[in-house]
């Protein structure tokens, strides 16, 4: 394919400090076919103006959300934009690392017949400093999801994609964007598979200061929501003996070696799932945190006792009276409408049940069966929707 169109979506909320740089970085490529899709998540601060300047260029799409939505949303609105061959991802306070990125991984991908690439991820200072490198495992393979899942959904292989457009839109939307979990896995009846994905030199310049998103309470919220969905996936389908140690044993080869060496059975996971879910969320909180939260003390109360035997109906106004059945994405606004105490009776409900415990739900109407199996998947809460008969 000569000259494939490369389409960048960069998501952008309040700023307005780093975003020309990241701009910059783009203009500055060797590789001049691109499409750049800028998507402002209701930025409050002088963003628009700040890139006034690069709008009138016909390789950049801008577009404002009504109000802040989170990151996902935002990757989400610019992915109806997209008219690319291949599909990358830049945050507006990161960069390319050198005038050549966009032309070596196009040249690359020409030449290949990967799903698309991953590579060690370079970082920055709030300055722009070039610091060091955040490693990434060497290979993508079956025993990576493993690897996932003993690292406790801390992905290993970075969200940076650059990827086919097919695969972008088959993987990267319905997996990362909607679900908020890596894209470069799947799982079905069969089992889990990865995509062919090849490791590259480095393209991508993080920025590193104490200003990011995961440092702060919604940010720690999206991210444990996201890993822990990715653990309770693979937790049908591998189990880890001596977890602790076999965790121990993975961080260690992947910092030593940048690749993990596990000990797994392919198997359902075969131990207590409070003990793993709460493994998870105690790298992102201390313990009183998460007595006091009213989402994570119920998850915790939910799954010991898990497996319940027991049915929960959900009434009928309830769920007609619904305005917000979130997915992955909408971590963020979830997050916000709790510290609020303005979550929808229907959360209220399936929180104050989660503390007593349930394998099934049961609703009305079969119109209901696949929005609440999103609510529960949304929820990390494991359990069965079914019609009452």
């Amino acid at each position: 394919m000569p000259d494939p169109l490369v389409s960048i979506l960069m998501p952008t909320y309040n700023d307005a400090e780093h975003i020309t740089s990241a701009i910059d970085s783009v203009f500055a490529q060797t590789y001049r076919n691109w499409e750049l899709i800028v998507v402002n998540d209701g930025s409050s601060d002088d963003t628009e103006e700040k890139i006034a300047r690069y709008l009138n260029e016909p390789r950049v799409r801008y577009r404002k959300q009504k109000r802040n939505c989170g990151q996902l949303n935002a990757l989400d609105a610019g992915s109806r934009l997209i008219t690319g061959d291949l599909v990358t991802l830049l945050h507006s306070d990161d960069a390319f690392k050198s005038e050549n990125s966009l032309e070596d991984l196009v040249q690359y991908m020409s030449c290949h017949t990967c799903d698309g690439v991953f590579a060690d991820i370079s970082t920055m200072d709030g300055n722009g400093r070039e610091r060091g490198t955040l490693k990434t495992i060497s290979t993508v393979n079956p025993e990576t999801v493993a690897t996932l899942f003993a690292l406790r959904g801390s992905n290993c292989v970075s969200d940076v994609f650059f990827v086919r457009s097919e695969i972008f839109f088959s993987n990267v939307v319905e997996r990362y964007i909607r679900w908020n979990m890596p894209y470069w896995f799947l799982s079905d009846q069969q089992g889990t598979r990865v995509l062919n994905l090849h490791k590259v030199e480095p393209w991508y310049l993080y920025r590193v200061y104490g200003g990011n998103y995961i440092h702060s309470g919604a940010g720690k919220f999206e991210a444990s929501n996201g890993c822990l969905r990715s653990v309770l996936e693979i937790a049908g389908y591998y189990d880890i003996p001596l977890f602790s140690i076999s965790r121990a044993i993975a961080f260690l080869s992947m910092k030593l070696f940048h690749h993990s060496f596990v000990i797994y059975k392919a198997r359902p996971y075969s131990r207590s799932y409070e003990g793993l879910v709460r493994s998870v969320l105690l790298c992102y909180y201390r313990d009183d945190e998460l007595k006091a939260d009213p989402y994570l003390s119920s998850l915790l109360a939910f799954y010991s006792h898990y497996p319940s035997k027991r049915d929960i109906c959900v009434p009928e106004d309830m769920l007609e009276e619904c305005s917000i059945w979130y997915t992955g994405k909408d971590a963020r606004l979830f997050h916000a409408m709790m510290c609020r105490d303005n979550l929808e009776p229907l959360y209220d409900f399936l929180l104050k049940e989660a503390q007593i415990g349930f394998d099934n739900v049961v609703v009305p109407d079969e119109h209901y069966l696949e929005p609440l199996r999103g609510i529960l998947k949304f929820l990390n809460l494991q359990a069965t929707v079914s019609l009452s008969e």
